[in-house]
Order: structure tokens, then C-alpha cells, then sequence
């Protein structure tokens, strides 16, 4: 018996389309798509929004929801799978990523508080989570010496929106890696996009 589709939801967090993370995106999607697939994107980089949440109450009555990211939210709750791209500067994510996870990702569309309890009322249950993440030390380095800060960061984010813990793949290191590295890499994304994994 063949498995269901799934409904996809790829975010390259890389400013750049035109990078290798962006070469993984297309390797994951190609794959996604060969095995049938439903599939919508967010190319970060694209969107024109204000990266700066200035209160961590914000609702869209106290800082105006820019439309790309009205749509970014009805993609999240579409999705069955969220699939974030993203390259690893100064151990973390991009500004860019972490601006649109801070505005978009807010009390009232991924949670709400409760009165009483540790965690909120989750809105994004149901929903599971692959990172894809590029850095130029080895994977082990930044996993076992750099105190691991993607997946901490991405964890909590999941766990407080009611999304299953994060499947993390790391690539690396990136400088000065062969054409015929990139290349497996590249193929064992696009297997991961087959498998919706």
C-alpha cells in the first residue's frame, strides 16, 4: 500500500535563492515532487516585511500583519510538513529567518497563553518538522562543542506551537567542499523530499 501525500511547506531562510541552500530547496522539492507530493514555498528573501516584533503580545491590531505574511501563516496551517532551509551565520540562523519566525510564529496564530500551566493552548498541532541547515565546521563540532543552538532554538519553537520535535540534518563543513560532496548532498536531500521526511 502506497503512503499518502503529503502537504509540504518549504522555507528557504537564506536571503539568497541562488545559494546552495537554495540548491538543496530545489533538490528537495524535485524529490518531493517526483513522489507526488503537494507542495507550496516561502522564498524569505522575496518578502518584503519588517523583521522587528516590537511586543511579544503583538496581534495584528498592534502591529499591522504585512500581507506576505498573512499568506505565509494560511500556508503554515495548510501544511502537514514545514521544511526550513537555512545556512548557519555566527552559530544561529539568519536575521532574516529569525525575524520572520518572531512576527510570524505569535500569540494568537501558533498559541496562546494560558493562566495557569507551563505551556499554551497549541494552535500548529498535527504538524512535523525537518531542518536542513548548512555550516562551514563539521556537523559533530557544532553539535557536541557549540552547544547545538538550531536545535535548541527550532525545539522550543516547535514544542511551544504543538509541532512534533524537529528532524535535523546537517551539512557541513561547506567552504571548500568538492563539487562531488555538493552533489551527494544534494542527493540525499532530494531523497528526503521522496520521502517527505
Amino acid at each position: 500500500m502506497s503512503k499518502p501525500n503529503k502537504k509540504i511547506l518549504l522555507i528557504l531562510g537564506h536571503p539568497r535563492q541562488n545559494s546552495f541552500c537554495g540548491s538543496l530547496a530545489d533538490a528537495y522539492l524535485k524529490g518531493a515532487q517526483d513522489a507526488g507530493h503537494k507542495i507550496q514555498t516561502l522564498y524569505l528573501g522575496e518578502l518584503n516585511f519588517n523583521l522587528i516584533l516590537w511586543d511579544t503580545q503583538a496581534t495584528t491590531a498592534k502591529q499591522i500583519l504585512e500581507p506576505c505574511l498573512a499568506d505565509a501563516r494560511e500556508k503554515i496551517k495548510w501544511a502537514d510538513h514545514l521544511v526550513f532551509v537555512y545556512p548557519t551565520w555566527w552559530s544561529s540562523m539568519p536575521a532574516l529567518l529569525k525575524g520572520f519566525l518572531d512576527r510570524v510564529f505569535t500569540t494568537g496564530f501558533a498559541f496562546k497563553y494560558r493562566k495557569k500551566g507551563i505551556l499554551p493552548e497549541r494552535f500548529l498541532t498535527g504538524k512535523t518538522l525537518r531542518l536542513i541547515i548548512t555550516m562551514d565546521t563539521r556537523p559533530w563540532v557544532y553539535q557536541w562543542l557549540l552547544g547545538n543552538i538550531h536545535k535548541k532554538e527550532m525545539r522550543n519553537l516547535a514544542v511551544f506551537c504543538g509541532i512534533d520535535s524537529p528532524r535535523t540534518t546537517y551539512l557541513g563543513p561547506i567552504k571548500f567542499s568538492s563539487l562531488a560532496q555538493r552533489q551527494k548532498w544534494l542527493e540525499q536531500i532530494y531523497k528526503l523530499g521522496k520521502s517527505a521526511k
